[in-house]
Formats: structure tokens, C-alpha cells, sequence
């Protein structure tokens, strides 16, 4: 990805159209022709004002560079200073989490005083292998399961209705701070627009055992919604969806990405393929410890 390129989920209008207006929080802060850009969700807990990372966006600080040939040293330089602007707006909130990418690994300016640091990690395959190698490169168990599933199921594409019903239905998306009333008409104008590209995978009945999203961004594409459906026995049927959506991503020069996860589960699943494993930092701002067990309790 380009650093000096702004992230389609960065785009004031596909954040209105996926939250509640009155609940994002822009921060943005300029220095010698470096900006630092983040984006929050602004929750109330008992009275204390808490920033959430959005959900569904791949990371939610974001710098870009005016001097693309500068050093890493004076970009870095010019990252510590941006970063303690945003530090000094955190003292107005109780809480605060965000996330940067993987191709942006500045932490230290802005630790301590109540921020840590996590170390988390995503999986990308980059566009730079045909997909017979990047097949054979697979844990033998993935590709057995693709191979013997290739006639059992289709892929093929997928209504907004579809993607909306059980994006409502999921346990864990039901309860993000998506805006749900707004999903058809956010689904509508960016899958028409190809921004994203829907992929649905079906048994011989014609039914729906599940569903992804890539979200393509400059030449990324990213596994940005995939959904199963659970009461539906055959964990073959995503396997082969996945294998789809990187097919999908190769043949169009995007490179893929997983779009990380802490989950244990998904991370087995996800190093199934064989990506090239890419750590990113997330961080919390914590003004008391109350606070942070409240909202552990609450989320």
C-alpha cells in the first residue's frame, strides 16, 4: 500500500453511511507536510467518555507524507511529534483504543503516561506468485478439503438482502457499533460502486452456507466481512469460499490480506494458507483502571 494514499475507509462519506454521525470522532493533525489521521467511535459509560476503534476498519490512525523522499528517520521524527498533538486530545477521554497498520510500525512516542502497546498480526499473500504455487504452498489438510469439495458447493455471488440478514443475525457483529439501520443502503452504493465484491458459497440445495466481502482498497484486498453459517454442518464449504476470494484477489493484482484477528481460532484458520504473517501494534489510553474494567465488562 501506498503511505502517502488515503484508505477508502478514511473517506468521510463511507464512514457516515457505516456509523451513527453523531458518534464519530475525527482527530487530525498536520506538521511540515506530514498529517496524522484517526478516526473514533465516542461511547458514554456511567458518565465517562470512552473512544472505540470502528468496527470493520482495518486500522483507524493513518499518517501520510508530503515528501515521499524524505528519510524514515525525519518521517519518523515528524510521526513523534503528530502523535504527541493526539496524545495531549486523549486527556479528554477515559478511555481510548486504536490501531495502526502493518506497514506503519511507530509505537514508542506515544507510550507511556496511560498508553500501552499490544502486538497483534495479520496474514497477507502478495500478488507476486501464480495460484497453482500459491496452492501447493498450503498445509496439505486445506488443500485436500478444497479439492475434495470442488463439485459439492458453488461460489458465486450473493443479494445485499443475504449479506444484511445474516450480518443482523451474527453474534458478534449484532452488538458493533455499525449503524444496522443503515447496512442496504451502505452495502447497495459500495458493492455497485465495486468497492466491495460479495461472494457467497451454496450447497447443491441452493443454500447459503457463507458468505465474504473483499474490500479493495489501492492494491489491497481485504477479507473485510466473512460470515459462516453455523448451524450449516461442512466448515468445507469457507475453505473453499477463502481459497475463492484469494483466487479472486491474484487474477485482479491485488494483494490479500486477512485483516488480522486475536481470536486463536481464526488465526489457525487464516495461517491454514500460508500468508506471509505482518505484526501491527494496537494501543489503549487508560486515565484509571475503573475505567478499563468497565469496559471490559460492557463490551
Amino acid at each position: 500500500m501506498n503511505l502517502n494514499t488515503i484508505p477508502i475507509f478514511f473517506n468521510h462519506d463511507w464512514q457516515n453511511s457505516l456509523y451513527k454521525t453523531d458518534s464519530i470522532l475525527r482527530l487530525k493533525y498536520e506538521y511540515k507536510g506530514s498529517t496524522l489521521e484517526s478516526v473514533f467511535i465516542i461511547k458514554k459509560i456511567l458518565g465517562f467518555k470512552l473512544l472505540q476503534i470502528p468496527n470493520l476498519m482495518p486500522f483507524n490512525l493513518h499518517f501520510t507524507h508530503s515528501e515521499p523522499e524524505q528519510s524514515d528517520y525525519n518521517a519518523y521524527k515528524k510521526e513523534a511529534i503528530l502523535l504527541s498533538q493526539m496524545r495531549k486530545e486523549l486527556n479528554n477521554f477515559s478511555f481510548a483504543q486504536w490501531k495502526n497498520s502493518s506497514n506503519n510500525l511507530t509505537t514508542v512516542p506515544i507510550m507511556g503516561h496511560g498508553v500501552n502497546c499490544f502486538w497483534r498480526q495479520t496474514g497477507i499473500i502478495k500478488n507476486n506468485k501464480n495460484t497453482n504455487q500459491i496452492f501447493e504452498s498450503l498445509f496439505f489438510k486445506t488443500r485436500n478439503s478444497i479439492q475434495s469439495e470442488l463439485n459439492a458447493f458453488e461460489i458465486k455471488s450473493v443479494s445485499i438482502n443475504q449479506i444484511s440478514e445474516l450480518f443482523l443475525k451474527d453474534k458478534y457483529y449484532s452488538k458493533s457499533n455499525i449503524d444496522k439501520n443503515n447496512l442496504v443502503p451502505f452495502f447497495t452504493k459500495y458493492i455497485h460502486g465495486e468497492q466491495l465484491t460479495p461472494f457467497g458459497v451454496f450447497d447443491e440445495n441452493d443454500v447459503l452456507h457463507s458468505f465474504a466481502l473483499l474490500l479493495k482498497d489501492n492494491n489491497i484486498a481485504y477479507l473485510w466481512l466473512n460470515i459462516i453459517q453455523h448451524d450449516l454442518v461442512s466448515r468445507n464449504a469457507n475453505k473453499k469460499l477463502l481459497w475463492h476470494c484469494i483466487v479472486y484477489a491474484m487474477d485482479n493484482g491485488y494483494d490479500f490480506n486477512f485483516d488480522g484477528s486475536i481470536n486463536p481460532t481464526l488465526d489457525k484458520i487464516f495461517r491454514a494458507y500460508n500468508p506471509e504473517i505482518k505484526p501491527y501494534p494496537m494501543f489503549s489510553y487508560t486515565s484509571n483502571k475503573l475505567v478499563k474494567i468497565l469496559y471490559d465488562l460492557w463490551k
